[in-house]
């Protein structure tokens, strides 16, 4: 979903654009093709919620906020198509409001997308982080007792990476099974959803030192709660992730390990026509590109026989095989010996800061079982 300072909007240079008594931030003046054609929007239906959202956005990155926030309320007071906007609306004014030092401000509109009818989990899941983020109270979700329909993580705690991990900027998030006794302590934990690369280790290792409140502890019908353990990097300047890795050894046989990745800034794509426009839908619909690479693992560590396996677009697939060739492994061996080993590795390209709930929700190895040849973490 949008992440404002994250989504690559095309028109930037918005400068000379003036505010006008009759057209609100659209003027006559000449401006980018993009930004015209959401105040043409505003012509002809002066109540355009999503016109008003894009508009708002491109003044927010211009850091003009208070233009920003009048057109997001425009939003709001509009058509309110598509859904989304008004959820989204929302949260970008408790933005504006946060930035600016009012907090209470901020806090009330964060809360106004917890109590929406139509609700949204992705909308949810960053209102809900961005109380957090400024120390807020979090209305309590009730559930019926006796609910099996708690299917999302009840909480989300830290975790260290692991070198091999961090070396490969693998990210995502490792789900974990318990449960939380009275007292807040988990036990009987598995991990339901794996990353490898030591990180399902370290993530059962957080759980089963962490202490959870009442208010965290959401429990099915079994009696377990579900645990997210977060991986992701905010620091990353390139817009591709890796967000999946399947290695497939012999029997007998060690996996590969990562030694080097490189994933190329700022964008990280060719900068063809066809390539920015394709770039700049997704970014504005919040919806990440996707691409899933197979390949071998020499006996130097070199990947070899490069295939797409699936690709949102023909044209992802080979924007992702072009960085796969630079990688570098540590090869798998077998009685001392290097040997060839398959490899699988899904790869996203969307915002620099990578949401958990983007990530599984348009993950393509999210429930497979091979997801665990990874790794097998000793559950205890």
């Amino acid at each position: 979903m949008i992440r404002l300072r994250s989504v690559v909007i095309v028109a930037l240079a918005l400068a000379s654009v003036a505010y006008s008594q009759d057209l609100g931030p659209c003027s006559s003046q000449p401006s980018p093709q993009e930004f015209e054609t959401y105040c043409q929007a505003l012509r002809i239906n002066p109540r355009s919620s999503i016109a008003h959202f894009r508009v708002a956005e491109m003044f927010f990155l211009q850091d003009n906020f208070q233009t920003a926030a009048n057109e997001f309320r425009g939003a709001l007071d509009g058509d309110l198509e598509p859904r989304w906007v008004e959820s989204w609306s929302h949260i970008a004014l408790g933005r504006i409001f946060s930035i600016t030092n009012q907090k209470d401000r901020a806090v009330h509109e964060y809360k106004q997308v917890l109590i929406l009818p139509d609700r949204l989990t992705d909308a949810e899941s960053e209102a809900t982080r961005l109380l957090k983020e400024i120390n807020a109270d979090i209305p309590l979700r009730l559930f019926p007792a006796g609910s099996d329909k708690v299917t999302e993580p009840a909480t989300a705690i830290p975790a260290e990476y692991s070198g091999e991990a961090r070396n490969a900027e693998l990210e995502g998030t490792v789900l974990i099974d318990a449960m939380v006794s009275d007292g807040g302590l988990a036990h009987d934990s598995k991990v339901t959803r794996p990353l490898g690369l030591g990180l399902d280790e370290n993530a059962l290792n957080s759980v089963r030192s962490a202490l959870f409140t009442a208010d965290q502890v959401n429990r099915n019908a079994s009696g377990r709660t579900a645990i997210a353990v977060d991986f992701f990097l905010p620091l990353k300047l390139s817009r591709w992730h890796l967000t999946g890795v399947i290695f497939d050894p012999p029997p007998g046989a060690s996996r590969p390990e990562f030694v080097k990745t490189v994933y190329p800034p700022p964008a990280g794509i060719v900068f063809l026509p066809e390539v920015r426009e394709r770039g700049s839908v997704l970014a504005a619909i919040g919806r990440p590109a996707t691409a899933v690479v197979g390949f071998d693992i020499d006996e130097q560590g070199r990947p070899s026989n490069i295939q797409v396996q699936t690709a949102s677009d023909p044209m992802w697939g080979s924007q992702a095989t072009d960085i796969v060739k630079e990688w570098r492994f540590k090869p798998g061996t077998k009685d001392g010996k290097p040997l060839p080993v398959p490899c699988s590795i899904e790869l996203m390209w969307g915002p620099r800061k990578l949401s958990a709930t983007v990530a599984s929700q348009f993950s393509q190895f999210r429930g497979l079982a091979t997801t665990s040849r990874i790794d097998q973490p000793t559950v205890k």
